[in-house]
């Protein structure tokens, strides 16, 4: 029915007021129009949906066991935003993905939207923030993500393969802004929704942001050596301090003993607490 009234608008009035039946070449001409145009439609449909298929990773979901389905609606606006972005009309693309994630959040199935489809958003709209070189806006996509998932289910951690990986792009991003401690803490989250990205842990600059937390950061101050303790020692820890040559005293103070050490011309102390467990300030 839908094709037919669009043939006749092709055809247009003159079909009905000529005196004669339109020509045979003119219809077969607005015929193929009306096919190809069905045919991009449908073109643009399998496009999106493609498209979105890449982005949710369905494959991977199916193999965890969490429940997925494909929106055809979603898919289409994900992809009609990309269309604007491949046109460099980025605002009408921003304003696209922030419409979509209004509509996920209002969206009420058993007191909770549906995370899947908000993950894919969020990262989408994040990763355009970012190129578009808006800092701020895009750690605000990030923290809403987190305060609905994670913070909005009162702090209860369930698996969920897709927040997690928003988590993880989250700790990346963080970490490319300089705040590694906050980047490793976010990170921990992601594990905790998704343990096969445990290997994130093991990263090289995590490991060494692991290790500065068990350091201990000291300071030189008209002669004293001023050290403090924020990291949890489970077998007691072995501290070499490095000072300048010269007479200097050290107070070191943890919650079993306390003990000033003084002396020491050579440059350097060596400390060895046992303790079974310890929060030294």
């Amino acid at each position: 029915m839908m094709a037919l009234l669009l043939l006749v608008s092709l055809l247009g009035t003159n079909a009905f007021t000529s005196s004669g039946p339109p020509k045979p070449e003119k219809v077969n001409q607005l015929r193929q129009e009306l096919i190809d145009r069905s045919m991009i439609a449908r073109t643009y449909a399998f496009r999106a949906m493609q498209y979105y298929t890449i982005l949710s990773r369905e494959r991977r979901r199916q193999s965890t066991g969490q429940e997925f389905s494909l929106d055809k609606t979603t898919a289409i606006k994900h992809y009609f935003a990309l269309t604007k972005i491949r046109d460099g009309e980025h605002n009408q693309a921003e304003a696209i993905y922030r419409r979509i994630i209004s509509e996920i959040m209002n969206e009420d199935e058993d007191g909770h939207c549906d995370h899947s489809k908000l993950a894919v958003t969020t990262l989408l709209l994040a990763l355009h923030c970012q190129r578009m070189g808006d800092i701020k806006k895009a750690r605000s996509v990030f923290l809403n993500f987190f305060r609905e998932a994670i913070v909005g289910n009162e702090g209860h951690i369930d698996e969920c393969a897709c927040s997690a990986k928003v988590l993880g792009a989250f700790s990346l991003f963080e970490f490319k802004q300089g705040n590694k401690k906050k980047a490793y803490e976010i990170a921990q989250k992601a594990v905790e929704l998704d343990r096969e990205l445990m290997p994130l842990l093991k990263w090289k600059q995590f490991e060494e942001v692991k290790k500065r937390g068990m350091k201990r950061e000291f300071q030189n101050i008209n002669g004293r050596v001023l050290f403090s303790f924020n990291a949890k020692a489970t077998a007691g820890f072995h501290l070499t301090v490095s000072i300048p040559p010269g007479p200097t005293s050290m107070f070191l103070s943890t919650p079993s003993r306390e003990r000033t050490l003084r002396g020491a011309s050579d440059g350097s102390f060596e400390i060895e607490v046992g303790l079974a467990a310890a929060q030294a300030p």
